[in-house]
C-alpha cells in the first residue's frame, strides 16, 4: 500500500504527514483545504483511493462523517469489479468464437 498521504488529527483525516509539502503543492492550487481518503478495495487488493475535498474552509473530518464515505468506495470497487468480470467474459467468447469458426468448416 502507498504512503498515506494524510495524517489522523483529532479522530478525522486531514492533509499533512508524510510528504506534507508535496500533499500541499497538489491540494493548494485546487483550492483543497481538507480532505479525507478512503482506501479501495478490488478483489482483496489495494486498488487506489476516493477522495472528498473541502475546498470552503477547514475542517477535521470526524469519523462518522469519514465512515459515510465507505459506501461510495465500496461502490466503485464494485464497478471496476464488474467490468473486469464483464472484460474478461468478452475476450472468453472471442476466443470460443475464433475457435468454433476455425472448426465450423470441418461439419
Amino acid at each position: 500500500m502507498p504512503p498515506d498521504p494524510v495524517r489522523r488529527r483529532g479522530g478525522g483525516r486531514q492533509r499533512g504527514g508524510p510528504g506534507g509539502r508535496q500533499s500541499g503543492a497538489l491540494l493548494e492550487p485546487q483550492g483543497i483545504l481538507s480532505i479525507v481518503l478512503v482506501p479501495v478495495f478490488v478483489d482483496g487488493r489495494w486498488w487506489g483511493f476516493i477522495g472528498f475535498d473541502e475546498c470552503s474552509r477547514e475542517r477535521t473530518w470526524s469519523p462518522p462523517r469519514s465512515t459515510r464515505c465507505a459506501p461510495r468506495a465500496s461502490t466503485l470497487s464494485a464497478a471496476v469489479h464488474r467490468q473486469r468480470a464483464e472484460d474478461q467474459l468478452r475476450e472468453q467468447q472471442m476466443q470460443y468464437r475464433q475457435v468454433f469458426e476455425a472448426t465450423g468448416d470441418a461439419w
